[in-house]
Order: structure tokens, then C-alpha cells, then sequence
């Protein structure tokens, strides 16, 4: 019996982190948990997230700041993961009629930052990809694209960083509330036919972005506009970019939130953020009838152990967040397969998994 439980619940844990996420709607539990900086990122003007892959950043960041518009209703999201979108739109342009004229002339990825005009208006020319369960285009409200993109032409024929400017200006002033656009993978934009990316194209486009949005947007729609870039660390500009942030060459940087001297923020979730990922799945089995509340009292009882927070504030925060949670999974299916759990339970098991990352007990 023990087993069928475990294998029930490991499923959905699975499924509420990694799937449904992706999805525009879902209709089950989203477990999503906010890392560090995430408020102020939601609200800032400009903000860059640099980390190594498997880190969270999509997940954490892109994904997460999505859902959480999508819930409390008090921002536009636009969430595009660029090297999916580049792949796509490559896919269908070497296709025969789609049912809609394009005009792929215009969409095409030219690795300058009016790509970040042509990707958003992507969505326009090719709504099959959006808001999909794929999760590689998600957008609260669609009809801003209706508005804009019709005028791509116009914007890109005006070039840099006016085209751009206008554009941003344009989009954010149609939008009922703060638009907040999140282009993941943004080094791919370095890489129109999928190579490998380029660390200088990748200041070339952070630093013409910046030129086009104050003056600009930022500027003419204040509070109402933010950018948010999701950068591959091993592709991010750290040199040049530290030294235009120390120099502050261009106003944009008044209004960029960044922690490291680099410009940048990492990833990182704090063992409040681990501790609310059990909390939240647990809770959304009971709700979903999955266990029952007896169990769930159990099992919330052991976690929040003192031994068991010590030990997972000590070991988790040195690990990528997909190790990171999935141990967490493996823990919450021996605490909820039990009726007994407690504390040294938990540990137990938690010293097993560590055996397979010791290279993560050292720092």
C-alpha cells in the first residue's frame, strides 16, 4: 500500500514543480516558490538574473513572476524563453502556408535588440505558440499585442534605438496595468541559427537596450513598464558590464535593481523559500484529497523540526534548485507514505541522499 502512495505522490510533486507551471491556466497546484529578490525584481525598471543552468531561473523568476500576475491581477506578463520562440518560428517559416500570412521578413532574429520587438510581436503573427502548455510564450492579456504589432513594420524601420524606444513606450502605454516582459534564455539572441552564443553580442544588445528605454519608457510611463532578462552566467558580460554600471554611462541604470557590482542578481532561495515548498505541497494534497490531514499535521510536524531546518538550511542553498527540490520531493514521498513520520525519519533519509552530492557538503 506504502508503495502505491509513494509513486502517487511523487508523480504529482513532480508534475506541480516541473509541468504545471509551464501551463497559462493550470488547473492543479503550481509549486513555485519565490527566491530571493523577488518582490524588488517584480518591480523594478530593469533587472538582469544571472546563473548557471539548473539554478532557477525560469522557474524561480520567469514562470513565477507569470503565475503571479496571473493570480493577483495586478500586472501584465509577457514571458518569452527566446531560443525556443527562435527554434519555432524557424520551424514554421520552413513550412507552406499556416493558415496566415506572415511576414517572416519581419520576424526573422537579426541579433540586434529590435529582436526583442520581433519576439514579442512573434506572438502576434504566430498565436499557436502562446499560452500554451509548452510554457515557451505565456501572456496574461493578448489583446496588447493586437494593439502594437500590426505596426512592426513601422518600428523596425526606424531602427535603433528608436524603433525599440517607441515600441516599448507604445506597448506599455496600451497596457491596462504594469507590463512587466521576460525574456528568458536572452543570450540566445546572440545566436540567430542556434550556435553557440556570443558573450560580446550579449553586452552589444544589454547595452543598446539600455540606450532605448531612458529616454523612454521608463521615463514617459514611470512604474509602469519593467524588463526583466534571464542570462546563462557562463554567457553573461561580467567585465564590461561592472564597469558601465560603475561609470552609470546611461540613465537606464538609475533605474536597474541589481545586487552583484556586475549589474546582476543571482538565484538564490533562502530555507523560508524550501520550507514554503513543503508547506505549499502538502497543502495541495490535502486539498486535492491526495492525504488526508492527519498525516499532513504528522509530517509538517517533523519538518519543521529544528534539527530538520538546520540541516536543510545547511546543505540545500550550496545546491542547483532542481537537486535542490527534487530532494525535497523524495522526502515529502517517506514523510506523507508513512503514518508515523518523525524527525529522525526524515533525517535518515536526508543523510542518504546526501551521499550521492557530497561534492555539495564541502562548501
Amino acid at each position: 500500500m506504502a508503495m502505491a502512495v509513494s509513486y502517487t505522490i511523487g508523480d504529482l510533486l513532480a508534475r506541480w514543480t516541473n509541468e504545471t507551471p509551464k501551463q497559462p491556466s493550470p488547473s492543479e497546484p503550481v509549486l513555485l516558490v519565490e527566491p530571493d529578490y523577488f518582490d524588488t525584481v517584480r518591480m523594478a525598471g530593469i533587472a538582469i538574473v544571472k546563473a548557471l543552468y539548473g539554478r532557477g531561473k525560469t522557474y524561480g523568476f520567469g514562470y513565477n513572476l507569470y503565475h503571479t500576475a496571473r493570480i493577483k491581477r495586478d500586472q501584465e506578463v509577457i514571458y518569452i524563453n527566446a531560443r525556443e520562440v527562435r527554434d519555432r518560428l524557424t520551424s514554421i517559416g520552413s513550412t507552406e502556408d499556416q493558415g496566415k500570412t506572415l511576414k517572416l521578413h519581419n520576424l526573422l532574429l537579426l541579433g540586434d535588440a529590435l529582436d526583442i520587438v520581433r519576439l514579442i510581436c512573434i506572438g502576434y503573427y504566430l498565436p499557436q505558440i502562446v499560452n500554451t502548455n509548452e510554457g515557451i510564450y505565456l501572456a496574461t492579456n493578448t489583446d496588447l499585442l493586437k494593439k502594437v504589432c500590426p505596426n512592426i513594420s513601422n518600428y523596425l524601420s526606424k531602427g535603433l534605438p528608436i524603433g525599440l524606444r517607441e515600441f516599448l513606450r507604445d506597448i506599455a502605454k496600451a497596457s491596462p496595468r504594469r507590463l512587466v516582459i521576460i525574456i528568458d534564455e536572452f543570450e540566445q539572441l546572440t545566436s540567430t541559427t542556434g550556435g553557440r552564443p556570443n558573450v560580446e553580442y550579449v553586452y552589444n544588445l544589454i547595452d543598446q537596450l539600455l540606450i532605448s528605454l531612458r529616454p523612454g519608457v521608463l521615463d514617459e510611463q514611470p512604474g509602469k513598464f519593467g524588463i526583466v532578462l534571464l542570462i546563462q552566467e557562463l554567457y553573461y558580460p561580467t567585465d564590461r558590464m561592472r564597469k558601465l554600471v560603475a561609470e552609470s554611462s546611461y540613465p537606464a541604470i538609475g533605474r536597474m535593481f541589481s545586487v552583484s557590482d556586475d549589474g546582476s542578481i543571482p538565484v538564490h532561495y533562502s530555507i523560508e523559500a524550501y520550507m514554503k515548498y513543503i508547506e505549499n505541497a502538502i497543502r495541495g494534497l490535502v486539498v486535492n484529497n491526495y492525504i488526508n490531514q492527519k498525516i499532513a499535521d504528522l509530517a509538517l510536524q517533523a519538518f519543521r523540526d529544528s534539527n530538520i531546518r538546520r540541516l536543510l538550511r545547511e546543505y540545500l542553498p550550496n545546491m542547483p534548485a532542481f537537486i535542490a527540490f527534487n530532494i525535497l520531493q523524495q522526502l515529502l514521498i517517506t514523510a506523507l507514505s508513512l503514518h508515523n513520520v518523525t524527525p529522525d525519519v526524515i533525517k535518515s533519509e536526508f543523510e542518504n541522499f546526501m551521499k550521492d552530492y557530497m561534492a555539495y557538503t564541502i562548501y
